[in-house]
């Protein structure tokens, strides 16, 4: 969830591997009256995995700064930027 309250939807194959320790995760916002490209921060929520490791665990992003919205639309194809925090 966003600081203006919209919600986004993960697809669970939606990622990309980068490594054995980055992953790449595709967000895509749901339907709100709210103009894209207004919200400054995102909070989220990670919850372990399906295959018996970690799935009671939850790990909280709160106030994750979102960067300037990128001029593609294909954030994988895309020259890749690491924002470290």
């Amino acid at each position: 969830m966003d600081n203006l309250g919209v919600s986004y939807a993960h697809r669970p194959m939606a990622y990309c591997g980068i490594g054995d320790e980055i992953a790449l995760i595709k967000l895509t916002r749901k339907k709100s009256p709210i103009p894209p490209g207004l919200a400054r921060t995102v909070s989220i929520i990670v919850q372990g995995g399906t295959f018996g490791m970690g799935g009671d665990q939850t790990v909280t992003f709160a106030d994750l700064p979102l960067p300037p919205r990128q001029n593609v639309d294909d954030l994988f194809a895309a020259e890749t930027q690491v924002i470290q925090y």
